[in-house]
């Protein structure tokens, strides 16, 4: 049965209050605490805005494979920007560290980053990186721009934490699984490129290896793959 825009936005309402009623320790992510702290319901508004776009294309598909197609891409959509922003965030020193003791973060990151490394890929995302760099934030390490970054880490981490709710309805739990590895591939690979950054934050492609343009087209396979729920 297809899933409709009602019962699309219906899930993620009770999705929603239940997130406010967790309990710290069962905090997940720190987008939920970020989240938690919206005595005006502003971000919870927020959240609603963006997610009805999603919805709105989920339920306009006309099969049930098309409408999985559509919450995994909207999923890796918002967890790849999330988990770019993710770096800026776990940068152990005011105004940033929002991310540095997550327990989760910590399990997944394999590899400590030198703040010089960490330098160069503030200043790709802020100035060059398509999908961050007209997100707001500036080269100014202030609190402002740090809670603007937090913001945009935090909406689409829990955008994907609902679009999970309507993948259950329609069957798909095998994406959950299949998610988790891919951001473990997203970090591998941030990684690796921001180890090529110059100290302007651009990058030149000739500076990758044969190796590493390999693994980035495994990754583009795997990715292919999830979109089509394989």
């Amino acid at each position: 049965m297809l899933l409709d825009l009602e019962f699309i936005i219906k899930i993620a309402k009770e999705k929603i209050e239940k997130m406010k009623a967790l309990q710290e320790d069962e905090l997940i992510d720190p987008a939920y605490s970020w989240f938690q702290n919206d005595p005006e319901n502003k971000k919870a508004n927020a959240l609603m805005d963006i997610y009805k776009i999603a919805a709105s294309q989920i339920s306009s598909q006309t099969t049930l494979e098309h409408q999985k197609i559509i919450i995994r891409k909207n999923l890796y959509h918002y967890n790849w920007r999330a988990i770019q922003l993710m770096f800026i965030l776990s940068f152990p020193e005011e105004p940033f560290g929002f991310l540095y003791t997550d327990k989760n973060y910590s399990k997944m990151m394999k590899e400590d980053i030198s703040n010089e490394t960490m330098e160069k890929y503030y200043k790709w995302c802020t100035l060059h990186n398509p999908t961050t760099k007209n997100l707001g934030f500036s080269l100014d390490k202030s609190f402002v721009n740090s809670a603007i970054i937090a913001e945009k880490y935090s909406l689409p981490t829990l955008i994907s934490a609902l679009l999970f709710e309507p993948l259950i309805n329609i069957g798909d739990r095998g994406a959950w699984d299949q998610m988790y590895e891919l951001k473990k591939y997203f970090l591998k690979e941030i990684i690796t490129f921001m180890k090529k950054l110059n100290n302007d934050g651009t990058c030149d492609p000739g500076s990758f290896s044969i190796f590493e343009k390999i693994e980035k087209a495994l990754n583009s396979k795997m990715e292919k793959d999830f979109f089509e729920g394989k």
